[in-house]
């Protein structure tokens, strides 16, 4: 059985979540949790959570995208052209991060990302 898009479970989410819907992503909040939920748009995260790993956040046992998939979507997110300045920066800074805790994943990085890092 395959699973429903996420747009049919909107409404649902809507009963549960303030949820705010931006070009890439849906945003889901509650008021009075400290727990963000961010659903991807974009085709390239498809596959994220085949790949995602258990780990516990606030106190709760959820999926998370697996370090490698975050190092492609961060490399992504820095090489688009379009994205504001800061954003990258932050991405940067993240791929920088993620780089320094799981070395093995440097090979992700293509060079000329690799070259703006501060190692």
């Amino acid at each position: 059985v395959s699973e429903p898009p996420i747009e049919s479970l909107l409404p649902r989410l809507r009963e549960s979540f303030r949820l705010t819907e931006q070009k890439y992503t849906w945003n889901l909040d509650r008021p009075g949790s400290d727990l963000r939920i961010q659903i991807q748009r974009d085709e390239m995260y498809r596959d994220f959570p085949d790949r995602a790993e258990t780990h516990e956040v606030l106190g709760r046992r959820i999926p998370v995208a697996a370090p490698a998939d975050l190092v492609r979507a961060k490399v992504a997110a820095y090489q688009d052209p379009g994205r504001r300045a800061e954003k990258r920066q932050k991405d940067l800074t993240d791929i920088h991060r993620l780089i320094r805790r799981f070395p093995d994943l440097k090979p992700l990085v293509p060079p000329a990302v690799l070259s703006r890092l501060e190692t």
